[in-house]
């Protein structure tokens, strides 16, 4: 709900208004993050494992500081995405000049 991702009334449960082209990263992410947030659940099981201790605090870090910068990107997305909807800021800025179309020949 974070990235205001499930709406209801949407299409494909998605934002009408989304940055990225490909919808199959949304739904990746939203499994993703809930997963990733689950990490410090492997203290739990190498609790009594000294050994191992280290080697799990620095996947747990790595996999936070990803997940971390994930929800920053998403974040700025979103943010972007509802200053679109609002016409706060604009998608593509027209240039002041125009641009001839190639027609492909060399």
């Amino acid at each position: 709900m974070d990235f205001r991702l499930a709406q209801r009334g949407s299409k494909d449960y998605l934002r009408d208004i989304l940055a990225f082209e490909k919808k199959s990263v949304y739904y990746v992410i939203m499994v993703a993050d809930p997963v990733m947030r689950m990490t410090w659940i492997l203290y739990v099981v190498f609790s009594h494992d000294i050994q191992h201790s280290g080697a799990v605090s620095y996947i747990i870090a790595i996999v936070e500081i990803f997940r971390r910068a994930l929800w920053m990107v998403l974040r700025v997305e979103n943010e972007h995405c509802v200053n679109i909807a609002q016409n706060k800021a604009s998608r593509d800025i027209p240039l002041p000049y125009r641009i001839q179309e190639d027609d492909g020949m060399v």
